[in-house]
């Protein structure tokens, strides 16, 4: 999609029409577009054009927006940063995009010590200020685009080594609404949330969402439940998207019953295995609610799979059926097509997937067989083509008696548990057995209400023995990527073990 050309468009339509909302503060189209032409104008003033690579390391805030669409402007290469990386790292992001600009915010630690031949901008310094309020006259530009030209640098977690940096072009982000258009129903009266950080792909996507149905979209800088409580209730949100720890968050923290949810039309959880028994008490929770999964990776602009609205009840265990153009595989190691109820890797082509990861020729390889890019995970399809995920192929754990067990599963059933906040199941070798058994690692709500103990009991009750894991260890807190999946390499240097 040309953001630029649908921006100008809407703000010509309905320049007064709210359409950002952030804490106190509102822009409408008219004020967003003229702020995004101020500045794309003081960008091709400093030399920055078409596909140069603009960075941005900023948490949730309107200035997000306005730096995505300036670049949408000139045809820049929107780059945002995730903001808790290190020095080190960011330079690395810094140096693969080659950007000549990064726009920065005065809360972050490593102000001043980006590449010297980045231009480092601060969002709260008087020469951003001048050109954003009130925005400097400037003409209304339309960037001359191709839908293959790259559009975003989005970099992977990188917690192995090096972060990968995947390229997605304007094509790429036609995906993600063409692919919720059906779920989410109420075009210009619909109020879209935003909690997750806007420095992954959610920021991106949900911009162009807002565009795509001309509606409202309320920014959120905290996760915590009281804040997304208060923006539903005070700004009537109807939709917003976040990950199974938010969620299981918002329902165990006891508020859900002071503020008035009777907006909310539609959630999504996605990013991750969502266990059926968050789903299940959230729907119970908020029953008005439709409660869905979507299922993709940065890689794939980023859904591969969503559930239908129609089928969410039904399905509710799915990660849904493959969107629009999606042609979707299910495979063995040695690539051959697999059939229903059989498990194995999920495969994809279509025009959500990206163009490859910049200047990694072997890796896009590795992950591209056949015409067809390899996600990792693992899945099973049933009669109705609809998918449900295994977990990741790496995390498959074969025990010592040569068993293969799928960490999912033992999550799901952790997550039963009313006191659990947050879990993870890894395979950790033990010398006593000669093999593999199985660690869990289990964040309650609140400290001191959850034994290892329960926890076992439960993982027996509903698993039997095999599937219990023999280690559980009690966290404040879930180790998390960047990109908030669980930290898998810190988990391991959390495992001891005196039977090893």
């Amino acid at each position: 999609m040309n953001v630029s050309k649908i921006l100008s468009k809407l703000a010509a339509l309905q320049y007064h029409q709210s359409a950002i909302i952030f804490n106190d503060q509102e822009f409408t189209y008219g004020e967003l577009n003229d702020i995004a032409n101020s500045l794309a104008g003081y960008l091709v003033d400093i030399g920055i054009g078409k596909k140069d690579a603009l960075a941005v390391i900023l948490p949730n805030c309107p200035e997000f927006a306005f730096i995505y669409f300036a670049a949408t402007k000139i045809g820049a290469i929107f780059t945002p940063i995730d903001l808790k990386l290190g020095e080190n790292q960011i330079n690395s992001i810094l140096d693969d995009t080659r950007a000549k600009v990064c726009f920065v915010y005065p809360g972050l630690k490593h102000l001043g010590k980006l590449r010297p031949q980045v231009l480092e901008l601060n969002i709260a310094g008087e020469q951003f200020k001048s050109i954003v309020q009130p925005p400097q006259a400037a003409s209304d530009l339309i960037a001359d685009i191709d839908p293959t030209d790259t559009a975003l640098y989005l970099h992977t977690s990188g917690t192995t080594g090096r972060a990968k940096i995947v390229e997605l072009s304007y094509a790429n982000l036609n995906c993600f609404p063409e692919a919720m258009r059906d779920c989410v129903v109420q075009g210009k009266r619909e109020i879209l949330g935003i909690i997750l950080p806007m420095s992954h792909i959610s920021g991106p996507i949900i911009l162009n969402l807002l565009l795509a149905n001309s509606c409202k979209l309320v920014i959120i800088d905290s996760i915590n439940p009281v804040s997304l409580f208060e923006n539903i209730a005070k700004h009537r949100i109807t939709y917003f998207h976040a990950v199974p720890p938010i969620f299981s968050l918002l329902l165990k923290s006891g508020f859900s019953e002071r503020y008035d949810t009777t907006s909310l039309d539609l959630i999504a959880m996605m990013g991750t295995s969502v266990p059926v028994s968050l789903m299940n008490a959230f729907k119970k929770a908020f029953p008005h609610v439709v409660v869905l999964q979507g299922y993709g990776l940065t890689e794939t602009s980023p859904l591969i799979t969503l559930t239908k609205r129609a089928d969410a009840d039904d399905k509710r265990a799915s990660i849904g059926t493959p969107v629009e153009g999606a042609e979707v595989r299910v495979v063995d190691e040695n690539d051959e097509q697999l059939h229903r109820g059989e498990i194995g890797e999920l495969a994809v082509k279509g025009p959500m997937v990206m163009k490859g990861y910049l200047g990694i020729a072997d890796q896009d390889n590795e992950r591209f067989k056949n015409g067809y890019f390899h996600t990792s995970d693992l899945v099973k399809f049933d009669s109705d083509n609809y998918f449900y995920h295994m977990g990741r192929r790496d995390d498959l754990v074969i025990l010592a008696n040569g068993q293969n067990v799928y960490p999912a599963e033992i999550k799901n059933i952790i997550f039963s548990h009313p006191a659990v906040l947050d879990s993870e199941v890894i395979g950790v070798y033990s010398e006593k057995v000669r093999g593999n058994v199985l660690q869990a690692f289990v964040a309650p709500a609140q400290m001191g209400t959850l034994s290892d103990n329960e926890v076992r009991s439960l993982c027996q009750n509903a698993l039997g023995s095999a599937k219990t894991p023999k280690y559980v260890t009690i966290l404040e807190s879930i180790p998390k990527t960047s990109t908030g999946k669980a930290n898998i390499q810190e988990l391991r240097n959390l495992s001891k073990h005196n039977d090893r």
